[in-house]
């Protein structure tokens, strides 16, 4: 679980990679090359962090589910039927943490872990069940609603402008870029504390 918790903020910070990935321990994985579009260029990013940070862990080809709980749960059958040392799939894009839960219970691989991106009521079920160890990550939607209702107020109200550069006071990872303001809010849930939220 150590290591999970120490790949959330490398898998968050490129979470607009829409795939799956299976990790499994030992050298250099091989890599899906599509030139010139973002996501790979996102891909490619979160390769070269893992590479660099976490050197013993091989990252299997990543495999796309377009938004298909159902090619999800395919796919993942293939990542672990090819991959009997697989330890964990993380899951960039929902509804694909479903698919792979449901596919880690049907095998009977208790010891995969499944980690992603998922709401979670959408995935509580299986959170909840005894033989699965699963992670669910999303943007803490909570946070980031509330920031930005205070940000438009903080404007309207108060006439506060945000530069290129800015931080939102209290959060230092905030950050102004043009006429976005991002954040690096995460909620990350699991069995224990997936009953706290209910969306």
């Amino acid at each position: 679980m150590k290591k999970v918790k120490q790949l959330t903020a490398v898998i968050l910070a490129f979470a607009l990679v829409f795939g799956l990935a299976g990790c499994t321990r030992g050298g250099a994985g091989e890599k899906d090359s599509k030139s010139g579009s973002a996501e790979t260029k996102k891909e490619e990013a979160l390769q070269d962090v893992l590479k660099n940070e976490f050197p013993d862990i091989q990252v299997m080809p990543t495999v796309y589910h377009g938004g298909d709980q159902q090619k999800a749960y395919a796919l993942c059958q293939d990542l672990l039927t090819a991959n009997p040392d697989l330890e964990l799939i993380a899951v960039i894009a929902t509804p694909g943490l479903l698919g792979a839960a449901q596919t880690v219970d049907a095998s009977g691989r208790s010891k995969v872990i499944v980690y992603g991106a998922e709401q979670p009521n959408n995935i509580k079920e299986y959170m909840k069940k005894d033989n699965l160890n699963v992670v669910g990550c999303l943007w803490d939607v909570m946070t980031l609603g509330k920031e930005a209702v205070n940000i438009v107020y903080s404007c309207l109200a108060d006439g506060k402008e945000y530069k290129e550069g800015d931080t939102v006071e209290g959060y230092p990872e905030s950050s102004v870029i043009g006429t976005n303001i991002t954040f690096n809010a995460v909620l990350e849930f699991d069995k224990d504390t997936v009953d706290d939220y209910n969306f």
